[in-house]
């Protein structure tokens, strides 16, 4: 079993970078000033500031030898997470994650710089990805109550730059809050009231995985906060000027009931917004839940460590109760395991083709099949009782994808980040993944294989070619 190191960095800060982030404080950041408006509420700067460093909490199942008797409730179960005592923070406490309402603020777009977003990728190929990232210059959010809630935010959604840059923007209104609140507020984008608003960072936003990571901190979000009222006036804005995301920009508005805005597409230049919450980019799906234990880019761990929880999700976890959220929306069921006795095996082999991810894809996709054909001959060797079916998502729509998956008894893929619909597997499938050299230490779906009680396994693939930007294709098993 893998050990974690104590003195590693957490969530990737440094000692450094955690001591100074639990040393901050609303006060100490605003500071004397005879004109406070001007001054911006956080300061992250990069002057050392000598503290006691934080006894970090320790989770179920640590014992002396500084291991972890890894559960999935460590990560994923409902006793892990908990609202302050006034009711405006939520927090993890194995993740130190954090997403906090910070209450009523103004936005003002005319003073965020970059693209407006939500274009078609064909209007604005080779587009810089610093337009994308969003500049808040400093009054880009101006906080109407006194924001001592700012010291709660977690060190990661202070570690991520666009949220940094979006909470350093803040001041305090230059004018009188009564004046301010005569201008029309609450209605984002000139549509429907609002009571709740949602400030979403979104990583990598064209991929898959890092889609669902995101979705399924609003939904943990929203669950905490809205207790079940999860569509009741309720709007999501995303921090960023990216294009439109082919299959993915749909789904937010099926699961959530609202479609989102672009920051940028709010409105008016500057905008009043109830109950502002700020989610966290952290997730125990992704690589800070995979980093607990050591699962991903831990040298210490070798193939044969890095497995085997312990105990796998139970019923009452927040992973299952997203996945049962979000067959529903669909109204999708999963295949039964009585099914697929009465029936034949149906495997479901997952392949990638080229298409245009985002602005500046040159419309290669890495990991390609050198030879589909072949590669479908020998699983149909291995698999002698399977009927197998050969799917890309990159032309299907999000439900379609769902469709086939949840009827899956087997489900094969080369590495990528469309395996994360290992979250919508029978429960009684079997999940083949295979890895071309580079790529065998990422194993994020077999982390969440595990922690859904699915069957698992772990192949090689080989690399047929390498192209010019570094791309490869590859096959399931070398030529006889």
């Amino acid at each position: 079993m893998c050990r974690r190191d104590e003195n590693r960095a957490v969530m990737g800060l440094s000692t450094h970078d955690i001591e100074e982030f639990q040393a901050l404080s609303f006060m100490a950041a605003l500071g004397p000033s005879e004109n406070p408006s001007q001054r911006p509420l956080i300061g992250l700067k990069n002057g050392r500031n000598h503290h006691p460093r934080q006894q970090q909490p320790q989770p179920q199942g640590y014992n002396n030898a500084n291991q972890y008797m890894r559960t999935c409730n460590d990560l994923f179960g409902a006793s892990q997470l908990a609202t302050s005592n006034d009711g405006k923070c939520l927090t993890h406490s194995i993740l130190n994650w954090v997403s906090c309402n910070i209450g009523s603020v103004w936005i003002d777009t005319g003073k965020i710089e970059g693209s407006l977003g939500g274009e078609p990728i064909s209007d604005v190929l080779d587009r810089s990805a610093e337009v994308e990232f969003l500049k808040f210059t400093p009054g880009s959010l101006i906080v109407l109550e006194y924001p001592l809630i700012f010291d709660r935010l977690s060190l990661q959604s202070v570690d991520d730059p666009v949220v940094k840059s979006f909470l350093n923007s803040a001041t305090l209104p230059s004018r009188s809050i009564s004046d301010m609140d005569k201008r029309k507020n609450g209605a984002i984008g000139r549509r429907r009231q609002c009571h709740v608003t949602l400030f979403v960072r979104r990583p990598t936003y064209a991929n898959p995985c890092m889609a669902m990571i995101a979705m399924y901190n609003v939904y943990i979000v929203l669950q905490h906060f809205l207790i079940g009222t999860m569509e009741d006036d309720v709007c999501i804005i995303w921090l960023d000027g990216h294009a439109q995301s082919k299959n993915l920009d749909d789904v937010w508005e099926q699961l959530f009931h609202t479609k989102p805005l672009h920051i940028k597409q709010m409105g008016e230049s500057r905008q009043k917004v109830e109950n502002a919450i700020i989610v966290n980019t952290g997730s125990a799906i992704g690589d800070e839940g995979m980093g607990v234990y050591g699962w991903e880019g831990d040298p210490s761990c070798s193939d044969g460590d890095a497995k085997s929880l312990n105990v796998p999700c139970n019923n009452n976890s927040t992973l299952v109760s997203f996945r049962n959220f979000v067959l529903d929306r669909y109204g999708i069921t999963r295949r039964s395991k009585q099914q697929s006795l009465e029936s034949s095996c149906r495997l479901t082999f997952l392949f990638r083709k080229d298409y245009f991810a985002h602005p500046r894809s040159n419309g290669h996709t890495d990991r390609t099949l050198a030879n589909r054909t072949k590669d479908l001959a020998f699983l149909q060797s291995e698999y002698p009782s399977c009927s197998i079916t050969a799917v890309s998502f990159e032309e299907m729509t999000f439900e379609d994808q769902l469709k086939i998956v949840s009827q899956s008894d087997v489900f094969v893929s080369v590495h990528g980040a469309g395996n994360i619909h290992v979250l919508f597997l029978p429960d009684h499938a079997l999940f083949v993944e295979y890895f071309p050299k580079g790529f065998d230490r990422r194993r994020r779906f077999q982390y969440l294989s595990e922690c859904l009680n699915l069957s698992y396994q772990s192949k090689k693939a080989i690399t047929e070619q390498t192209f010019a930007d570094r791309k490869i294709s590859v096959r399931l098993r070398r030529s006889p």
